[in-house]
């Protein structure tokens, strides 16, 4: 899932996409052989900010427009546009035939167990797939390390939309340092070193390394 569809995140699937189609094939095997590759990509942004529609297809097309081949296709969907529709039950707006490719999109967004059991209701999909989606949603809202992750992903997600990414990372790698530093001087000072000596080279103040 791309929250930001950057330059960089093009890069990426663009490889992603490429890699698939080419590994498709051993060396001199049959070109024929090769099937279509179609890589759907759900966002949070749109990603066509002139037009801001709610998904587009790129294939590979010369400066007239007319369309190389069929065999390599990129679908971007907005999935946080697709739940903001349904939320706002403003699906009739839009065209019947995006109905369920809206409620689909929904789906992926929705954390609310009512209303995803709401939006599950009108999908067409087999009754099975529907209550272990519902099973499993129940499991994760019971899990507190899940809980704890997802808040977590929400503080990235509004960095990342902001534009501040790479000061979370920053901060990650950071906190990931200082963790690091830590678990040394636990274990320096049980081996009874000296505090001075454990501050001096891991740069820890004494008074965090009494903590430990």
């Amino acid at each position: 899932m791309n929250m930001n569809y950057n330059v960089t995140n093009k890069n990426r699937n663009l490889m992603y996409l490429a890699n698939m189609y080419s590994n498709q094939l051993k060396n001199k095997e049959d070109y024929n052989k090769l099937e279509p590759c179609i890589q759907v990509n759900f966002n949070t942004v749109y990603t066509d900010k002139d037009n801001k529609v709610l998904y587009d297809i790129y294939t590979l097309k010369n400066n007239y427009g007319n369309e190389l081949t069929d065999m390599i296709k990129i679908i971007n969907l907005n999935i946080d546009e697709c739940h903001n529709i349904c939320y706002n039950e403003n699906i009739n707006s839009y065209e019947e035939s995006l109905h369920e490719i809206i409620k689909y999109g929904a789906l992926l967004m929705e954390k609310d167990y009512k209303r995803l059991e709401a939006i599950l209701e009108e999908i067409k999909m087999e009754e099975e797939v529907k209550e272990d989606i519902l099973d499993t949603m129940e499991e994760y809202s019971d899990d507190e390390d899940f809980s704890y992750l997802y808040y977590d992903e929400e503080h990235n997600r509004r960095a990342i939309e902001n534009g501040t990414i790479s000061e979370v990372r920053e901060e990650g790698l950071n906190q990931g340092k200082q963790e690091t530093k830590q678990e040394i001087a636990k274990n320096m000072k049980e081996k009874e070193m000296d505090i001075n000596l454990i501050s001096e080279l891991t740069g820890l103040t004494e008074e965090v390394i009494k903590m430990l």
